[in-house]
């Protein structure tokens, strides 16, 4: 994978909620010999400058399981961790949280936590589709968007103005964002591991 061309990117991983219609924290899932998570930090390693992941529910337990994880060891001076204390406020004021320790980048990566199966090869394609002129990248599967999405610095710092009760499809159509919407041939951009039923399900594709 040729980065020369690539601006500088850094990455959220949004994993705040409670997991309660699965019964145990979704970023620690099973996942192959990995984690959701861990899963997710290895292939976001290979194009960020830093990655920050956004705990919520019991946020210190996860914190510390994460830095259990010895597959991570080498990498760990390039991950933060930011506990967003309101996170039953929503999805969104995790996002604020996430943006809030973002440094000098061009661009920002948002990601769900619950999507492992995306392959490298996604990131790779998805990351080609950047241009500087554009606010906003997103995948779409079947003419229907999905995740990760991303936006420029400029359009991250922005949603840091926001209501925290506000989401990201208001904030996209009141803004009036350059979009670039790239259509792909993978449809883990929709994955939502949401209850047990859809992690049996992930468990039995693997």
């Amino acid at each position: 994978m040729n980065l020369s061309r690539i601006n500088k990117i850094e990455s959220i991983i949004l994993a705040a909620g409670k997991s309660g219609r699965i019964g145990q924290p979704k970023p620690f899932l099973k996942f192959k010999d990995k984690t959701f998570i861990s899963e997710i930090i290895t292939k976001l390693n290979h194009f960020s400058e830093k990655i920050v992941i956004v705990f919520g529910f019991q946020g210190e337990l996860m914190k510390e399981n994460l830095f259990k994880d010895l597959s991570l060891k080498q990498i760990n001076d390039k991950l933060i961790i930011e506990i967003n204390r309101n996170y039953e406020r929503g999805m969104f004021s995790s996002l604020q949280c996430g943006i809030s320790k973002v440094g000098n980048c061009d661009f920002v990566l948002v990601h769900l936590v619950d999507q492992p199966q995306l392959p490298f090869e996604f990131y790779i394609n998805f990351i080609e589709q950047l241009e500087s002129n554009i606010d906003w990248f997103q995948p779409s599967f079947n003419e229907k968007p999905g995740h990760p999405v991303i936006m420029t610095r400029d359009i991250a710092s922005k949603i840091l103005l926001e209501d925290f009760d506000s989401n990201l499809r208001d904030f996209v159509r009141k803004n009036n964002l350059i979009k670039k919407i790239w259509e792909c041939n993978y449809p883990q951009i929709h994955q939502d591991i949401d209850n047990i039923e859809d992690y049996e399900k992930l468990t039995m594709e693997i």
